[in-house]
């Protein structure tokens, strides 16, 4: 993720430029509240911050929480036949085996992303996909 540098201009309105705590990174707090104010609070750029808070999200839900091959996801409710809206991946269905014995299958998976290195100590892999992902004829 490319990072935002402080202009006069952002200065100005009163961003303040952050040296990350966790990577080191430089950022601007130049994002809506709570994220403006909890980036200067803790000194975490963006993407630090979206990963400290993804921390304690998932003990809200362990159920839906994929973790497999360092990539974090989330399970949603399958959408009801004939759905027109968004789904994860377009709807495609994924078979889902977790390491305590679970097997879910799913059309409405959500990618939150690579975990960056200095994470991965807090979201150990939990499943695996154990079939490819089949489209749907929604999309």
């Amino acid at each position: 993720m490319d990072h935002i540098e402080l202009t006069k201009e952002l200065a100005n309105e009163g961003y303040q430029q952050i040296t990350c705590c966790k990577c080191g990174m430089e950022d601007v707090n130049c994002f809506v509240e709570p994220v403006h104010t909890n980036m200067v609070k803790h000194r975490l750029c963006y993407n630090c911050l979206f990963w400290m808070e993804m921390i304690d999200k998932d003990k809200t839900r362990p159920e839906k929480v994929v973790i497999a091959e360092g990539h974090h996801y989330l399970i949603e409710p399958d959408p009801p036949a004939g759905y027109r809206g968004f789904t994860g991946f377009g709807g495609a269905k994924f078979v889902i085996q977790f390491k305590d014995g679970r097997r879910v299958e799913s059309r409405n998976v959500w990618h939150q992303g690579d975990i960056p290195q200095h994470f991965r100590e807090h979201f150990p892999d939990n499943a695996e996909f154990v079939e490819q992902p089949q489209t749907t004829n929604y999309v």
